[in-house]
């Protein structure tokens, strides 16, 4: 997304030490930009965007490798086995 000088790919490692740094400047303990990611994917997830569109965001070529950050709240595992059961008619 943001190239280097070179025009190359940034190394894996490129934002480490300041995301480390601001981390720890506003007390969040130690996130990694996998973590971000996720959240990031997540939220988009929790708020209805076709994952289709999350796997563009996140440059992926392969679906299953967007599903991989996309992560369920307890709170919308629960919404879901509500809405099943209603449905079903067991609620």
């Amino acid at each position: 997304m943001f190239p280097a000088e070179d025009g190359k790919p940034h190394r894996p490692q490129f934002c480490k030490k300041v995301l480390q740094r601001f981390c720890g400047e506003l007390g969040l303990g130690s996130v990694t930009q996998h973590r971000l990611r996720a959240s990031f994917a997540s939220l988009h997830a929790e708020t209805g965007t076709p994952i289709t569109e999350i796997q563009g965001m996140l440059g992926h070529k392969n679906i299953a490798t967007t599903m991989i950050y996309i992560e369920t709240s307890i709170q919308a595992k629960r919404t879901a086995q509500e809405t099943l059961g209603r449905r079903l008619g067991l609620a």
